[in-house]
């Protein structure tokens, strides 16, 4: 299965989404404990499925396929490209046959979180939060062998104040999250 994933990423993804794509994999891989790591490659393989689709086209398959998308309205009018996790899924079950709910909600939730995720959506959170960030992220990839939930805490932070330093539209998906997470 790995090798279909891999063919269809490097056909449908950039060089270095794809280059990301492989660095959260392994990263993710490595957050994980023994029972998930195939689900962990697998959820962090597709994580990005639909990046390269652009912002009308998610809309579009979203409609089409009947996707729930917590806040459609909204994502739709201020930040289509938060599309990408939902359409991801999607093509993870449509495409490679993937009926595993966690490592779907893995995906879906891997850009903006959720109150009450697994620990499989925990660690592709966290792994695609470090990728390609290793100079400022490696205390939080220890962090994250050492206790997932503080270092998922810390990555949900950095999105967090990421979207509002960039002045963007922040999903309520991700303030219900924060609220959920922080009381914990």
């Amino acid at each position: 299965m790995d090798k279909k994933i891999l063919n269809y990423l490097k056909l449908k993804l950039t060089k270095e989404r794809y280059t990301h794509t492989l660095s959260v994999a392994k990263l993710a891989e490595s957050l994980a404990p023994a029972r998930l790591k195939q689900s962990a490659k697998i959820a962090a393989l597709l994580h990005d499925a639909a990046k390269g689709i652009s912002a009308g086209e998610l809309i579009k398959v979203a409609l089409k396929n009947k996707l729930k998308v917590e806040c459609f309205k909204e994502i739709q009018k201020h930040a289509p490209h938060l599309l990408h996790s939902y359409v991801s899924a999607h093509i993870a079950q449509t495409k490679f046959n993937i009926n595993d709910k966690q490592i779907l909600n893995a995906i879906k939730y891997h850009t903006t979180a959720a109150p009450s995720i697994s620990e499989l959506a925990k660690i592709v959170f966290v792994a695609d939060y470090c990728a390609g960030r290793e100079s400022q992220t490696k205390k939080l990839q220890k962090l994250a062998c050492q206790n997932l939930d503080r270092a998922f805490k810390q990555a949900l932070f950095g999105k967090i104040n990421y979207v509002l330093e960039c002045g963007q539209w922040l999903n309520p998906l991700s303030i219900k999250a924060w609220n959920y997470y922080h009381v914990k």
